[in-house]
C-alpha cells in the first residue's frame, strides 16, 4: 500500500479468482475470501492476507488474488472503532503475475506392494525344487553304482 494515513484503521479484503474463468474460486459453494484490519504506522508498506482452503482438487490451476482496501469511517470522531468502510483502493488484475499462484498437480503416489504373479513365482520354485531333487537323486544313483563296482 501507499499514501495511507498513519494511525487510521484500514481493512484489506481479498478474494481468489480462477485465472481461466475470471470468476471467483468457489470451494463448497462459497468464494475463497479473507480479510484483515490494520493500522499503518507509515504511509507506505504492505500487509499479508492468508487464504485458507483445500487445494487438493485444484492441481494445474492458476489463481489470482484481488484486493480491496477500505478505510474505517466512524460516526463518532472520538471512537476508535470504525462504523462503516469506505473503499479507497483496489487491485483487480487477472494478468498480474505478482498476484498469481500456480497450484501444482499432486505427485503420483509411490507404487507400493508386490504385484508379481504369485502363481508364476510358485511354479518357478516348484520347477527349481524338482530340478534339485532330480540332480540329487542322479548323484546318489551314480555314487551307489560306483560303490557297487568297487
Amino acid at each position: 500500500y501507499e499514501n495511507l494515513i498513519p494511525g487510521e484503521t484500514y481493512q484489506m479484503n481479498g478474494i481468489l479468482m480462477d485465472h481461466e474463468t475470471g470468476e471467483p474460486l468457489m470451494i463448497d459453494g462459497k468464494p475463497v475470501e479473507s480479510s484483515m484490519m490494520f493500522v499503518p504506522t507509515e504511509p507506505e508498506g504492505y500487509v499479508e492476507i492468508t487464504f485458507t482452503f483445500d487445494s487438493s482438487q485444484l492441481g494445474g490451476k492458476y489463481l489470482v488474488a484481488f484486493e480491496t482496501l477500505s478505510i474505517g469511517v466512524t460516526e463518532n470522531p472520538n471512537s476508535e472503532e470504525p462504523g462503516d468502510w469506505e473503499e479507497v483502493g483496489n487491485h483487480e488484475d487477472l494478468t498480474d503475475e505478482g498476484q498469481t499462484v500456480y497450484i501444482k498437480k499432486p505427485a503420483e503416489p509411490p507404487k507400493t506392494g508386490d504385484d508379481r504373479n504369485l502363481a508364476l513365482l510358485a511354479g518357478g520354485c516348484l520347477i527349481g525344487a524338482g530340478g534339485a531333487i532330480y540332480a540329487l537323486s542322479r548323484t546318489k544313483k551314480k555314487n551307489r553304482k560306483e560303490t557297487d563296482m568297487k
